[in-house]
């Protein structure tokens, strides 16, 4: 086969792979909207509610976005997203086609969303309306761009499929692996990344082998006459019709997801965090049986896409005893006849309680920094720092694995550290530190530092070697956040002992002056005006990391309850006095 086929061939290999990759990362942007969810979604483009989509629908949806896209390119793209040929899109391959597929937590996310009823051609919310058309608009690029690519590669005169399926299967195996992509790519100086190969095999279709026919079809220009398909229209009622809607959401659901139990949404992100980490271990551990393998090459690096499995799980159901602490403080207050304009408590006290609000917010703030300092370190992810603190590979550790682990990386932590720290921690006191309370406790408050940790590959480091895994500046790093989160919980402890001790300090009077509208609970702004008064000005960060510190459900209210929770002594050691 000529040098000329090749190069154009591999053009269209090229540009199939990057097109796939820059609409996964559009899709990945779209599923981090709070407003997006996949199925209203559909609803949006599904005018008439017929239950799937047509060309017309897509141009439609263009058109209200001030976008142009041809007919013929519409039905172009529905059949690239469809598995059937009558050029209708169902919910399922709507959702396959604009979800992400290299981060599982965030489709997870986004198909576990409260789903909401949309009116015939009603806009999604803006954010979501914007990342949705960005996402189909990238797809009509993608076509347009490898249409002329095949187009000028079939219009070489002895171009011939077979001839270009055997051009990069040399070893004559009936189908076409990531291997002999990547050689045939580097031949033609065209070299596609890893990322670009799982992208190029993931828009195939294939996980593994690519046969003689979705080769012949995926380089092939197939033009076609742009006839519209015959709509037909259900005469249902609109509730049937978004009942009927919900029903195929959820069987979309049941068959591709694992479906929590309800809980509260900090749980579900919990278990999103621990199954990330769950399928961290098993390609970590895929990784080190390739590396005890005589057989290790470059070949074998490459016999299939990286693929994650859905199905590790942790079930975590809690049974939870319910206090009446906030109701009884509400009925104190309403049973109040007089509300005094003063603060109720003492001007000393008061004074005291600030002092401890300032503390806290300062305790966070050391913590808070080296945490965005080891955000910067490129060879840091989470997911290698806990393997490292997990030896057995469990996803959680109890306190005694821990504190070895502590050790074993150069931390001697007290047992009353241990004690406080677990106590903090632990979310769901079961004794074990799981890598979602990990995760948490590492993690930056400030969004865009946690977002380098977010799109960091990790390095699936063998546990064995401990911190060496990492650089020395890194490894210095992680063991200075760890001993200083270790001793803020020390530092906090203090603070609730000192606050305690004093005879005429009282929670509920402090609750009370801090909570100056009477509503019940405590938000950040009742925080602010109380440190304000005098004279402490914090950042909007320090004061979020306050409110985290109280509200224990993150709900952005401190409760009563939340509040005598925290500044409740907890530790049976007693503390000096400064």
């Amino acid at each position: 086969m000529s040098l000329r086929i090749q190069l154009r061939l591999a053009s269209v290999l090229q540009s199939l792979a990057e097109g796939e990759q820059k609409t996964e990362v559009i899709r990945q942007v779209l599923a981090e909207q709070s407003s997006f969810e996949p199925y209203a979604a559909f609803c949006r483009l599904d005018l008439g509610k017929k239950g799937f989509i047509l060309a017309s629908d897509i141009q439609e949806f263009f058109q209200d976005n001030n976008l142009y896209v041809s007919h013929k390119e519409a039905i172009k793209l529905i059949n690239e997203l469809t598995t059937s040929l009558d050029r209708r899109l169902s919910y399922s391959n709507f959702a396959e086609a604009i979800l992400p597929h290299e981060d599982r937590r965030l489709k997870q996310l986004a198909n576990f969303r409260e789903s909401y009823y949309l009116q015939d051609g009603e806009p999604l919310p803006y954010e979501a309306e914007w990342a949705l058309a960005r996402v189909l608009e990238q797809e009509i690029k993608n076509i347009r761009k490898t249409d002329g690519l095949k187009q000028s590669l079939q219009d070489l005169f002895d171009f011939n499929k077979l001839e270009c399926f055997n051009c990069i299967d040399k070893k004559r195996l009936g189908y076409i692996d990531i291997q002999s992509i990547d050689e045939f790519m580097i031949q033609c100086n065209m070299t596609l990344n890893e990322d670009q190969l799982v992208a190029l095999f993931r828009k195939i279709g294939s996980k593994s082998n690519i046969t003689y026919s979705q080769f012949a079809e995926i380089i092939t220009l197939n033009d076609f006459p742009s006839y519209k398909v015959k709509e037909y229209i259900p005469q249902q009622s609109i509730n049937k019709s978004y009942s009927n809607y919900s029903n195929q959401k959820q069987n979309y659901l049941n068959s591709t997801f694992y479906t929590p139990s309800k809980s509260s949404k900090k749980k579900f992100e919990d278990e999103l965090k621990d199954q990330q980490y769950y399928n961290y271990l098993q390609r970590s551990a895929s990784l080190e049986r390739l590396k005890n393998s005589m057989k290790y090459s470059r070949s074998q690096r490459y016999q299939s896409p990286l693929r994650y499995s859905s199905q590790s799980k942790r079930v975590n159901v809690q049974s939870r005893l319910q206090y009446n602490t906030d109701k009884q403080y509400k009925q104190h207050l309403f049973s109040s006849q007089l509300k005094c304009q003063q603060s109720p408590l003492k001007q000393h006290e008061e004074e005291q309680l600030v002092k401890a609000l300032k503390q806290q917010v300062l305790i966070d703030k050391d913590v808070e920094e080296l945490k965005n300092q080891i955000a910067l370190r490129s060879d840091f992810k989470i997911e290698d720092a806990f393997r490292i603190i997990d030896q057995k590979g469990n996803g959680y550790v109890s306190k005694l694995e821990f504190e070895v682990a502590l050790n074993d990386i150069g931390i001697f932590p007290t047992k009353n550290e241990l004690y406080l720290f677990f106590q903090r921690y632990d979310k769901d006191n079961d004794g074990l530190l799981q890598y979602s309370d990990f995760n948490d406790l590492i993690t930056p408050a400030n969004s865009e530092y946690a977002y380098l940790f977010k799109r960091r590959e990790p390095l699936y480091c063998d546990p064995e070697n401990g911190l060496f895994n990492f650089s020395v500046e890194t490894r210095r790093l992680f063991q200075k956040l760890m001993n200083k989160i270790l001793q803020s919980e020390v530092e906090a402890e203090l603070i609730r002992q000192q606050l305690n001790r004093r005879p005429f300090f009282s929670i509920q009077n402090a609750f009370q002056a801090i909570d100056s509208l009477d509503s019940g609970f405590i938000t950040l702004q009742d925080f602010k005006q109380i440190l304000n008064e005098y004279g402490i000005f914090a950042t909007r960060d320090d004061l979020n990391n306050l409110v985290k510190r109280y509200d224990k459900n993150e709900d952005s209210k401190v409760t009563y309850r939340e509040f005598v929770k925290e500044l409740l002594p907890k530790s049976p050691v007693k503390y000096a006095q400064y």
